[in-house]
């Protein structure tokens, strides 16, 4: 893994932006639109992997792989192929709605639940955090999981939805709102878990371009991957405020142990693919497939009554799915393939490419539709989030795919019986 790069690395390289290009383009003429769900999950994926086939060697990291990429190649053909079967939005049988009324009406809905998730997320952190001895205990090992699951838990699934919305609908002039947003994102950097936090803001941009009718342009990207970044280092100098007491803000070796954090995870899930497909290591033999389907597990789980909840963690370290892809190591052991190579490795070629296209199927319903109605919108914003950091993760895995979809129903419920004058077609 650690030695010269072989030229079949760059053809699959080569070829992977030639296919995005290409789908692209195709989804362009379709759709009218170059941000699609194909394109929230390629071409992340296709900067991520540049990064990493130019730059991880010399930072330190293990090598890419060409047989990663084309695990990659076939996967976002059938993603793809998945949309071709679903009707353009400019079909004439789709009727589309003007959102703005709707979205203007929605925020004063949301205003007082999200300060009650908020007011419960920090009561859930705070009243784990007094049994044991400070944030970084209370968000590992079994506290982790109290913080995590369980009814006060779901104020964080909430405060997710909440985050979507209001960073859909906000202006700058809307001052409380903007400080509810804050106040939202203070409560979720508590939890310590730094997807549960990017996945929703990410979505909350998506759907405000869906609400406004936003064209994204390059120096939005610029924007957006500089947040994530600096919300990362908030993240670890809070975790380094808990463990030394000091918030260590002058601290040049904190930011370049930040910075290399950063990097640990940009790279992760494509050199542990990489490693797990160099050891012909796919783990089949565990039967661990159900790990795919844990929001529906657990969901049928709560309502037989039972609470032993499914926790992908514990099946993972059983097949112990961590590979070391830090030459340095300083701790750059990962266990995430991302969203691709994840479903690949669990369910085998056949049978993951077939739910690679059932899901390719639904998230583009899902982006026609969120046109037409703002529930649907809320909920294509945040599985196109969870799309857009496919090269990291397979995010439909946590609980927050079900549970944030339940939330954006109740709400829509609720919506629709108190607010019939904007009650949604």
């Amino acid at each position: 893994m650690e030695g010269n790069i072989d030229i079949s690395l760059y053809f699959a390289l080569f070829a992977v932006t030639v296919e995005t290009t290409f789908c692209a383009f195709l989804d362009k003429r379709k759709f009218n639109s170059w941000f699609t769900p194909f394109s929230a999950l390629a071409f992340p994926y296709l900067t991520v992997i540049y990064l990493t086939v130019f730059f991880s060697v010399q930072l330190g990291f293990i090598s890419a792989s060409a047989e990663s990429i084309f695990v990659w190649i076939a996967g976002l053909a059938v993603f793809w192929l998945g949309g071709r079967l679903v009707r353009s939005r400019h079909d004439k049988n789709i009727r589309l709605v003007n959102l703005k009324d709707h979205v203007k009406v929605l925020t004063y809905y949301v205003l007082i639940p999200a300060w009650i998730a908020i007011i419960t997320m920090i009561y859930n952190v705070m009243v784990n955090i007094a049994t044991v001895d400070g944030l970084q205990e209370a968000t590992g090992g079994d506290i982790f999981a109290n913080i995590h699951y369980g009814v006060l838990s779901l104020s964080k699934i909430a405060g997710m939805v909440f985050i979507v919305i209001l960073v859909g609908t906000t202006t700058r002039k809307k001052y409380f709102t903007n400080f509810t947003i804050i106040s939202l994102i203070a409560a979720s950097v508590l939890y310590q878990v730094k997807g549960d936090l990017l996945v929703p803001l990410l979505g909350g941009c998506i759907y405000r371009s869906i609400n406004y009718k936003l064209h994204m342009r390059w120096y939005h990207g610029i924007i957006i991957i500089a947040m994530g970044y600096v919300i990362f280092n908030i993240f670890y100098l809070f975790l380094f405020y808990s463990v030394n007491r000091s918030w260590m803000w002058f601290d040049l070796e904190s930011y370049k142990y930040m910075f290399h954090q950063f990097m640990t995870y940009l790279y992760s899930g494509t050199l542990s693919l990489s490693y797990s497909l160099a050891e012909n290591d796919v783990r089949k033999s565990y039967d661990i497939a159900p790990v795919l389907f844990t929001s529906l597990i657990n969901m049928f789980r709560h309502i037989n009554g039972t609470y032993d909840l499914f926790q992908p963690i514990r099946v993972l370290d059983y097949a112990n799915l961590y590979n070391s892809i830090d030459l340095k190591n300083f701790g750059g052991d990962s266990n995430v393939h991302t969203f691709i190579g994840t479903i690949i490795m669990y369910m085998g070629w056949l049978y993951g490419l077939l739910y690679i296209y059932v899901l390719g199927v639904f998230s583009y319903v899902l982006y026609i539709y969120s046109k037409i109605n703002i529930w649907i919108g809320m909920v294509y914003s945040l599985i196109a989030g969870a799309l857009f950091f496919g090269w990291f993760e397979y995010y439909y895995w946590h609980s927050f795919f079900i549970l944030t979809i339940t939330c954006v129903g109740i709400l829509a419920g609720i919506y629709s019986l108190f607010n019939s004058k904007h009650r949604i077609r």
